[in-house]
């Protein structure tokens, strides 16, 4: 999974970033890639985004703006705007956000957003997430071999 944090503020792209990898360590899973970049050309050279943070009012350009292109351009990316002006949130309905957090973050909406934003997520991938001993897992669908299960124990073969 690689995800991009697009904010012209350095320390609260950080800060979004370590709400993340608090995320993905309690949740016992593997921390995926994550990418700051402070405006959008810096975002256009960004390669298969999974999910996209974005700060609605960089420097010199609009978050919505940039939205509506990488849009058109990567669909598949799950955009989440990060903004310190509650008022936009109608906005981003145009652009198909999957949600919208106000600065300064607080990490238990977070974590709590982000269960539900990783679930359609990974309805909408070639993976999934599953428990095993109590862990949570990532398995890719293209890397199964095959599914075998003994008395109702599932023993998954990856290549």
């Amino acid at each position: 999974m690689h995800i991009v944090i697009c904010d012209d503020v350095k320390n609260e792209a950080e800060a979004t970033a370590a709400c993340l990898r608090d995320y993905f360590q309690q949740h016992n899973l593997s921390l995926p890639s994550i990418t700051i970049v402070s405006n959008g050309q810096q975002l256009q050279q960004q390669q298969q985004v999974d999910l996209l943070f974005l700060d609605i009012e960089l420097e010199q350009e609009s978050g919505i703006a940039l939205a509506a292109h990488w849009n058109r351009t990567n669909p598949q990316t799950m955009i989440i705007f990060v903004s310190s002006y509650p008022f936009y949130v109608t906005d981003t309905y145009t652009v198909q956000a999957e949600q919208f957090f106000v600065k300064p973050l607080v990490p238990a909406i977070v974590q709590k957003e982000l269960q539900r934003i990783l679930k359609r997520y990974e309805q909408k991938q070639d993976f999934f997430i599953r428990k095993c001993s109590g862990k949570e897992l990532i398995l890719h669908k293209q890397k199964i071999v095959y599914i075998e299960s003994r008395k109702r124990i599932l023993m998954i073969v990856l290549a």
